[in-house]
């Protein structure tokens, strides 16, 4: 869906949390190659304490650690049905609350549509540009 280039000609900088590199050094070759990454299980809990299978316990915590280094905001992608991205989006709300970072997450199959797709990343940015510009404008009153 070029997920990414649309963020980009939105005026959005992007910031991944999964690289194939990383997957296919974990999952392959075991973590052989000294690839740079974060550890889930210091970064989920308290919201998600133990892996879930899939990469459900890392989407929890790249978004805690997304939060933690000042992004405005995440885009949860998940294949539609899969049980850990399931169960990561369950406590996704948790995470935003605690952490004050919208999150949406959009699930994915063969037969998602681009313009509903693009719409719901397009009204995502629309709402982070707004929440953006209150706080700025809060921040000038104040100060």
């Amino acid at each position: 869906m070029n997920l990414e280039k649309l963020l980009v000609s939105l005026g959005v900088e992007v910031v991944r949390g999964l690289f194939l590199s990383r997957w296919i050094n974990d999952n392959l070759f075991k973590g052989f190659f000294p690839l740079p990454r974060h550890d889930p299980r210091k970064t989920a809990p308290p919201f998600l304490n133990h892996f879930v299978g899939g990469h459900g316990w890392e989407s929890v915590g790249d978004t805690v650690l997304f939060a933690r280094r000042g992004c405005h905001g995440v885009i949860h992608l998940a294949p539609l049905t899969c049980m850990p991205e399931i169960v990561a989006q369950s406590v996704m709300n948790q995470v935003r609350q605690a952490l004050g970072i919208p999150v949406m997450t959009i699930y994915l199959d063969e037969h998602t549509g681009r313009g509903g797709f693009e719409t719901r990343i397009e009204a995502f940015v629309d709402m982070l540009s707004w929440k953006k510009n209150r706080l700025y404008k809060k921040a000038y009153r104040e100060g």
